[in-house]
């Protein structure tokens, strides 16, 4: 009985040994990159930041040389390599800074200790030094992986070289046009609930928030609505291709074109309810398309007294170049 108790302790803790060398943190070894025509205090500053970010991701570990009074010349790969194989590193990761003109040029790449050929690469460029910590904190999310920085959507670590491409840095205005669809489900628009139009927004996007001010013209069946109004949603991530919700209130009227009950409209409050998905929220030119409830506050007159209600279909495509023209002054 005693034996087979050692050897079940024995086998618990083997597999303990085990499970925790499965889990093992992966660590990096960072050398100081190699800076061309970029100033010097830069060198250690880069080094020691990215090494914040990518163990905040939890899936590597960094060691990186001692802060020096001088600018450091990068070692070889070999050199790199053994220094890394020293330190218990598995990989080692080299990055220049080249600056050309006025755009900088930041190439990285990280290697196993024991081979020359990259197991993973990228390169960004910055405008100015101001880029330097969103683009570390883009190469700490997509060290090691298939994912490229250049192609992170969070519209918090926009580099200012992409901005002045993109314009979308903070806050942004635009104009927009809407193919629009709605079909009601009150009486008495059931009888021929489907109805669609065009419509026209200006939207106002604070990156936590987007605002808009809209139209909308469902002229084309026999139900028909003319609406102006606001509306508030909301985001559900920082990327540039999100989901949202939220809701809005306006001035409408709704009624019939043709039928028995042709030129009978009714007016007054209408609210929506709804969300969808905003695709290029961080570019010049994006596409909305949105799903909503709406309900008016005022009834119609039909035997039921109903109120008018039903779902809104929504495809807006919109422009934030356009305010920036109209604001030119001519």
């Amino acid at each position: 009985m005693k034996t087979n108790g050692i050897r079940l302790i024995v086998a618990f803790l083997a597999g303990l040994c085990i499970n925790s060398n499965a889990f093992a943190v992966e660590k990096i070894y960072i050398p100081f990159f190699e800076l061309i025509n970029v100033p010097a205090e830069y060198q250690y500053s880069t080094v020691h930041l990215l090494k914040s970010y990518i163990e905040e991701q939890g899936k590597y570990s960094v060691a990186i040389p001692p802060k020096g009074d001088s600018i450091v010349v990068q070692p070889s790969l070999e050199k790199c390599q053994a220094t890394a194989k020293s330190l218990n590193c598995d990989y080692v990761l080299i990055g220049d800074l080249n600056k050309i003109g006025e755009t900088i040029i930041l190439t990285f790449a990280m290697y196993p200790t024991n081979s020359n050929i990259p197991t993973w690469n990228d390169r960004l460029k910055a405008s100015k030094s101001d880029d330097f910590d969103p683009i570390l904190q883009r190469l700490a999310r997509s060290l090691g992986t298939k994912n490229k920085a250049t192609t992170d959507g969070d519209i918090y670590s926009v580099t200012d070289y992409q901005s002045t491409k993109l314009k979308k840095v903070k806050s942004t205005q635009a104009y927009g046009i809407s193919v629009i669809a709605a079909s009601f489900i009150s009486k008495p628009f059931t009888e021929d609930a489907f109805s669609s139009g065009i419509g026209g927004f200006w939207l106002y996007d604070t990156r936590e928030m987007m605002y808009d001010a809209n139209l909308a013209l469902l002229f084309l069946g026999k139900s028909n609505i003319y609406q102006i109004g606001i509306q508030a949603n909301r985001p559900l991530s920082s990327e540039g291709n999100t989901p949202y919700f939220g809701g809005g209130v306006g001035i409408g009227a709704t009624g019939f074109s043709k039928g028995d009950y042709s030129g009978d409209y009714k007016s007054g409050m209408l609210l929506f309810l709804g969300g969808g998905y905003l695709f290029g929220r961080n570019s010049d030119v994006g596409l909305r398309v949105g799903l909503q409830y709406f309900i008016g506050t005022y009834k119609m007159d039909n035997p039921d007294k109903s109120l008018p209600q039903g779902f809104m279909l929504k495809i807006e495509l919109y422009n934030s170049q356009i305010t920036k023209y109209l604001y030119r002054g001519y």
